[in-house]
């Protein structure tokens, strides 16, 4: 079931991210740098760049896709909708009291 597959899933997450942390450990690379600097265009040829992006955009498609999709207010926490916003009453300006 559905319980099954997500497993599945954590346990291939988790040896990617073993796999993943190898191959730093084996090359000598911190991945803050290694993460700065893929994320610097200037340290490559613009096609190159081009292709980055490209790549990052589609990868991101697909897991968004994979995702489940989140309600407007999952989305933007705090932020109170217009909707709600007009419902919301208030005293009227009769009411304030005066500051004099």
């Amino acid at each position: 079931g559905i319980d099954a597959a997500f497993e599945r899933c954590k346990k291939m997450h988790d040896e990617l991210k073993n796999k993943v942390e190898d191959a730093f450990e084996k090359a000598k690379i911190n991945p803050r740098l290694f993460q700065e600097y893929v994320s610097t265009p200037t340290n490559f040829a613009q096609a190159d760049w081009s292709a980055i992006q490209k790549t990052r955009q589609e990868i991101k498609k697909k897991l968004d896709d994979l995702l489940p999709k989140k309600t407007e207010e999952e989305e933007t926490p705090g932020v109170v909708s217009k909707e709600k916003r007009k419902k919301t009453t208030f005293l009227s300006k009769k009411r304030w009291l005066s500051m004099h």
